[in-house]
Order: structure tokens, then sequence, then C-alpha cells
């Protein structure tokens, strides 16, 4: 059986498929916030357009720094099809909770919160995933 084959065939597997489709959602969703969030602190930033989109970078970076050596334990530890669905849930409800506070009272902080966040749920889904 040749390796096309054998894809083939493992695409016909149906909670593989589902997971391939859910990866590529949870990968596709992730960047989509981190592009948009980018683009929102630029417009926030106006003159000091740098400075935010520093401030973006390092929110989104810095819990990958900090915390990924407790990912991989957190990983190993717990179950990882209830950390995939624990951490999509997590992200769902803040990017719902922030985005609507940010309707009301837009300013870069609440942007590098929500990035921050996003980060702290990809430094753990990031592995879950590759080790699912």
């Amino acid at each position: 059986m040749t390796i096309w084959q054998q894809r083939k065939e493992l695409m016909r597997n149906k909670t593989f498929l589902l997971f391939l489709v859910h990866s590529f959602i949870t990968i596709a969703a992730g960047g989509m916030a981190y592009i948009v969030l980018t683009w929102h602190a630029l417009n926030l930033g106006g003159h000091r357009a740098l400075i935010a989109s520093i401030l973006i970078s390092v929110s989104f970076w810095l819990p990958s720094v900090l915390f990924s050596p407790l990912s991989g334990i957190i990983v190993d530890r717990y179950p990882r099809k209830q950390l995939l669905i624990i951490t999509n849930l997590l992200r769902m409800f803040s990017l719902i909770i922030i985005g609507l506070l940010m309707i009301y009272h837009d300013t870069l902080w609440l942007s590098c919160l929500l990035n921050l966040i996003n980060g702290a749920i990809f430094t753990v889904l990031g592995p879950t995933l590759s080790a699912f």
C-alpha cells in the first residue's frame, strides 16, 4: 500500500476527518484573531503604531515563552480530548466577552488582554493538537 493510499484510507475514518476539520478551524480562527487584533491595535495606536504592535506581539508570545514547559506537563497529565474542548471553550468565551466589552470601551489594553488570553490558550492548545 502506497503512502497516498494510506492517506486516502485515513480520510475515510470519520473520527480522524472530524479531528482534521477541528484542527483546521482552531488554527485558522486563532490566526485570524491574531491578525485582526494586530490591525486593530495599529488603528488604536495612531502615531504610536509601533509601540501598539510591539505590545500586541509581546502579549501573544509572552505566555508561550513563560509557560511552554508547563503546557507539556499539562498535556501529558490530563486527557487530551478534554483539554481540546476546554481550551476552545475558554477561547470562545473570552473572545465573546472581551469583544462585547470592546464595543463600549475600546482600548489598546483590552486588545492586549485578549491577545494574552489567546496566546496562553495556544500555549496549551498547540502541544495538545500535536500529541492528540
